[in-house]
């Protein structure tokens, strides 16, 4: 299988950029490198991408991977955006994998649930709602080996956050 991902490295969000259709037309025909910042004037004006044949392999491209990529461009121009697979952008020093894997949250098509979407996104404050949401599709990293790194990140943004939220309250001096 080969996926295709959007990476704002600023922000650390990514996106699904279409999988094969984004290798095919973007990598392997040579407008973006794998694991290179890409050039937004070069992804906006690659026709081949953008304008697929209009049938029902291509619906799930028009429908929801093609909204999602222009929206995460406009709202990431100027930041550092990276294409390719995950091992291109998400996991960080192999000494300490799971503290910047949990740094990222996925949006758009086919995201799956981080700990970051859960505190951010669906606004989560406890880790019995994170297993009571996710039990009937738990995320590869609510496996055992995971779950504790994944815990602790949840945690401590719940904390960040509500400090962030109390300092909001406060009246100005």
């Amino acid at each position: 299988m080969i996926d295709r991902f959007f990476a704002c490295t600023d922000c650390k969000i990514y996106i699904n950029a279409g999988d094969r259709w984004a290798y095919w037309t973007l990598e392997d025909a040579g407008v973006l490198r794998k694991g290179a910042p890409i050039s937004t004037k070069s992804l906006l004006s690659a026709q081949e991408y953008w304008r697929p044949e209009e049938d029902e392999n291509s619906i799930w491209l028009y429908s929801e991977v093609f909204p999602s990529v222009r929206l995460f461009v406009m709202e990431h121009e100027g930041h550092r955006i990276v294409f390719g697979d995950k091992d291109d952008f998400l996991f960080g020093d192999p000494e300490d994998y799971w503290k910047d894997y949990f740094n990222w949250m996925q949006m758009g098509f086919a995201a799956v649930p981080s700990v970051r979407l859960l505190v951010e996104q669906l606004n989560l404050r406890t880790w019995d709602e994170v297993c009571e949401y996710l039990r009937d599709r738990p995320p590869s990293w609510m496996s055992h080996d995971m779950r504790d790194a994944a815990r602790k990140k949840f945690e401590e943004l719940v904390v960040s956050r509500t400090a962030t939220n109390k300092a909001l309250l406060l009246p100005a001096r």
